[in-house]
């Protein structure tokens, strides 16, 4: 609706706030533990909190860079989707009516996002909880282990 009325730009926003959600999403389901352990050496904010009520609360001590490098190294994004999300952060940072800018967002490059995004993030099933280390972890994790020998 947002390209139709000839927003691209609030479009692109659009866009950004869903694959983020969505990724974030596809981290719990796999991860959150080998998420944080991975980015642990990356710069800037890395704060996630486990114990926040919403997904919100949980990602907002986490730089967007770190949330796409992260999902990227443990296999949760490919690199084709990661240089989308990059090229979009860096589109709403520099080519947005909220900063001058003689590059603007047209409706083609959201569409080339947005299709890039849809074959490569959203037409991806979300990892399986069944299938992921979460579920293979937590069990050794809350019980006790009895060794025979």
């Amino acid at each position: 609706n947002l390209m139709r009325l000839d927003f691209p730009d609030h479009a692109l926003l659009e866009l950004w706030n869903s694959s983020v959600h969505n990724l974030r999403r596809r981290i719990e389901m796999y991860s959150t533990d080998i998420f944080t352990s991975t980015i642990s050496a990356f710069s800037g904010r890395k704060n996630y909190k486990k114990d926040g009520d919403t997904l919100s609360e949980r990602w907002a001590g986490v730089d967007d860079a770190n949330l796409i490098n992260g999902a990227i190294q443990i296999g949760v994004l490919n690199k084709k989707a990661g240089q989308a999300l990059d090229m979009i952060n860096w589109m709403r940072n520099h080519a947005s009516p909220a900063h001058d800018s003689d590059d603007s967002v047209t409706k083609e490059d959201v569409l080339g996002l947005a299709i890039l995004l849809q074959n490569n993030l959203f037409n991806l099933p979300i990892p399986d909880p069944a299938h992921s280390p979460v579920a293979l972890l937590d069990p050794i994790k809350s019980q006790i282990l009895m060794i025979s020998l």
